[in-house]
């Protein structure tokens, strides 16, 4: 599934390309009912159909499911893909501000126990558990607004924040950066709905700074996939004329 998801998204196959299935038993070294079962789902999530006399071929973009996680992870290659961090920022400014709000009005003792915990493991030294902790952060906010449609966005939310803290931090953040948390939670936890708002946003334009800078310079380091697995962007300009003989990509570049 990661090779050919990767191959599809990165634009290896491009859309209308036609899928030699039978190719990929030899090249994956793989089963034909593994190649099935991964075909299966890959055309669960939009990425390619087969029509009779035609064959199996790469769907256009535009019937992607864009939103399936790992789809997104997909994207989440060495160089970071700036329209997928674009589009991550606006999807964040319209949803999180408002989740905060309704948190504001719904969190219950124990998630304000969730966000104090994840206040204190962003506090950490070792950038994982820094990353890990931002998330349930963010997981918990949208969890504390006891709206089941929103507490299902945390699949889409895990992924952008994967790719956003890993492009824009080496580190732990500057103390302003946690102040910008610590405001939040703060107003969540005293019931505050118009501060904790206010807090979200002044928290998201800190983080799409840095993440336009980082873009800018052209300093991401490599990026991991969500098994926590550093990936590498396939190759520039590699032919999508066959699906025998996998190019060589190449290696990951130091972080930093």
């Amino acid at each position: 599934m990661d090779d050919l998801g990767l191959k599809i998204v990165s634009g290896t196959w491009s859309p209308g390309y036609i899928i030699d299935v039978d190719a990929l038993e030899s090249e994956l070294g793989v089963s034909r009912t593994v190649v099935r079962e991964a075909i299966k789902v890959m055309t669960s999530k939009g990425l390619i159909a087969a029509r009779p006399k035609f064959g199996t071929y790469v769907r256009d973009r535009l019937e992607w499911n864009l939103l399936d996680a790992d789809v997104m992870s997909w994207r989440d290659t060495e160089r970071p893909d700036p329209d997928l961090i674009r589009d991550l920022n606006e999807m964040r400014r319209i949803l999180e501000p408002a989740a905060a709000r309704l948190a504001a009005h719904r969190r219950s003792p124990g998630e304000i126990d969730a966000i104090e915990t994840a206040l204190a493991g962003m506090e950490s030294a070792d950038v994982d558990r820094h990353v890990e902790s931002d998330l349930l952060f963010h997981r918990t906010l949208l969890s504390a607004t006891h709206n089941e449609l929103l507490s299902r966005l945390e699949v889409v939310l895990k992924m952008a924040m994967s790719i956003r803290d890993r492009l824009a931090f080496g580190g732990p953040h500057s103390d302003g950066f946690m102040d910008l948390h610590r405001a939040v939670a703060a107003a969540v936890k005293q019931g505050d709905p118009d501060e904790a708002e206010r807090a979200m946003y002044a928290l998201l334009n800190a983080a799409e700074k840095d993440s336009a800078a980082l873009l800018q310079a052209g300093n991401g380091a490599p990026a991991k996939n969500a098994m926590g697995k550093r990936r590498v962007s396939a190759v520039p300009g590699t032919s999508p004329q066959t699906v025998t003989g996998r190019a060589a990509r190449p290696k990951p570049r130091p972080a930093g």
